[in-house]
């Protein structure tokens, strides 16, 4: 049975990824200063999570591009504000480094909530992640994350327009992984509730 692995993510403008790029390199300097080990994020692939499939069948693929695609079109574009560096699970002991979700974390997570519901009618029952922008997964940490870099705490905003579905390749963490679909969210905005009669 062939299978491929899979995880789905939202992307940033031009100018906030080249800004992620920019703190990843940033990073990825300070970590081979003070002697850590980081498989990092390529900078055409910098993205928030909405779901990590994992290792699927290649006749699942079909049914989960057609679960993003409806995701995407009951979802309008929403606006991120990105900024600061979080180590994951714990700062002594961190498996990978990432950048915080300062506004619009709550529409990130309300996307992923969506996407997870009809994941799971599927049969993928995938934990919305927290709201963050992955740039890398450590290997060997030598010290608390807190003294390996100090990002700053506002990278900028973008609005986000689009969900990707992603084939990962462990084989290659460095390189930009291939694009199995994506979808532009087209939901028309909202209209206000109209105001109680005074």
């Amino acid at each position: 049975m062939e299978t491929v692995r899979v995880y789905a993510a939202c992307l940033f403008d031009l100018q906030l990824t080249r800004r992620l790029a920019a703190l990843s390199a940033s990073v990825r300097r300070a970590c081979a200063e003070k002697g850590w080990e980081a498989d990092f994020v390529s900078p055409p692939a910098l993205h928030a999570t909405l779901a990590v499939l994992g290792e699927i069948d290649l006749g699942l693929v079909s049914p989960v591009v057609d679960a993003l695609a409806e995701t995407a079109r009951q979802r309008g574009p929403f606006k991120l504000q990105l900024g600061g560096l979080r180590a994951g699970p714990d700062d002594a002991s961190p498996t990978h480094l990432a950048v915080g979700v300062h506004q619009g974390g709550e529409l990130l997570e309300s996307l992923a909530d969506d996407l997870a519901r009809r994941l799971e009618s599927l049969g993928f029952a995938p934990p919305p992640p927290p709201p963050r922008v992955l740039i890398a997964r450590v290997r060997r940490a030598n010290g608390a994350a807190r003294e390996l870099f100090a990002a700053p705490a506002d990278l900028g905003a973008s609005t986000v327009h689009e969900l990707v579905l992603y084939r990962g390749d462990r084989a290659r963490p460095n390189l930009e992984p291939p694009v199995l679909a994506r979808f532009s969210l087209t939901a028309p905005p909202r209209a206000p509730a109209p105001a109680p009669p005074s």
